[in-house]
């Protein structure tokens, strides 16, 4: 195995932001935030980040509580490094996933149109993605929920 997953900390944005692939700055930017902004918020629930030997972060995700009671927000932001290590993301990622899911009984998030490599895990991670459009900061974007009631 390429890659360690570890809880994430504050020093893991210092080295992710600045290395954020073109995909995902286009969805940060569409929320109006920077990727500093938009990672420091996500230091605010439960966040993994995925690192090479090197130590180099590969990839930060997690998951936060949402406005609605007993649902969370899940995301995830990588560097172009998600490509080299993509096998490595896809095995120890979906264990992560459920791990960031536990607490609620549904998640969700948006997803940009383009994001085809992203759609595609997201469904292999048993998420559900719409085909009706949302557009945020002038972008196409898919809602996408994972419903955990009889997981």
């Amino acid at each position: 195995m390429n890659l360690v997953i570890t809880e994430s900390k504050r020093e893991d944005i210092d080295d992710l932001e600045g290395r954020l692939r073109d995909i995902d700055l286009l969805e940060v930017s569409s929320f109006g935030v920077s990727p500093k902004e938009a990672l420091l918020e996500g230091l605010d629930g439960m966040v993994f980040t995925a690192k090479d030997k090197d130590d180099n972060v590969v990839c930060m995700f997690g998951s936060a509580d949402s406005e609605v009671k007993g649902t969370g927000v899940v995301w995830m932001l990588g560097s172009g490094l998600v490509e080299k290590y993509s096998k490595d993301v896809l095995r120890l990622t979906r264990d992560c996933v459920r791990k960031i899911c536990k607490p609620y009984t549904c998640v969700y998030n948006y997803i940009h149109q383009s994001n085809e490599k992203s759609i595609r895990w997201l469904k292999w991670c048993g998420f559900n993605v719409g085909s009706q459009v949302h557009q945020f900061g002038g972008q196409n974007f898919h809602y996408f929920h994972k419903d955990l009631n009889n997981v």
